[in-house]
């Protein structure tokens, strides 16, 4: 299970997405949405967004242990993705793509929005191969011994 943990100032709150697929949340000048939705066993679809200037911090507290990779793109504001032993990744301007293996690691998403702010990601898991490349064929000219 992976909590999520929501702050802006002095104000924190955790959300479990395997209870809900979408957390709104409100707090002073802070009114964004994220939700978390499974599109095929093993592929997550994440949108996120907030209307106004605002700074605040998104965390995936729980941490897996099983491999993934997450793609995404910051769309507007500014802000830096922290995983612990990596470098920061930081964004000044809209269409800023990241990726992360986010395995046995803690996860920061701190946003500075300015106007309108949105996010979206893709989470890939070890399930999604078991359920893709059984449906997969080769396209390509193919040696048969």
């Amino acid at each position: 299970m992976q909590d999520w943990l929501f702050a802006s100032g002095d104000c924190e709150w955790t959300h479990d997405f395997g209870q809900h697929e979408r957390v709104n949340f409100s707090r002073g000048p802070v009114r964004a949405f994220m939700e978390q939705k499974q599109m095929f066993p093993g592929i997550l679809l994440y949108r996120a967004a907030t209307d106004g200037s605002s700074a605040f911090r998104i965390a995936m507290e729980g941490v897996s242990t099983t491999g993934q990779m997450v793609l995404g793109g910051m769309l507007g504001g500014a802000g830096t993705v922290a995983m612990e032993g990596c470098d920061e990744q930081s964004w000044r301007e809209e269409g800023r793509f990241f990726s992360l293996t986010p395995i046995e690691r803690r996860v920061v998403y701190d946003v500075r929005a300015r106007g309108d702010w949105q996010a979206v990601a893709i989470r890939l898991e070890e399930e999604a191969l078991d359920f893709w490349a059984p449906r997969m064929t080769c396209r390509w000219p193919c040696a048969r011994h």
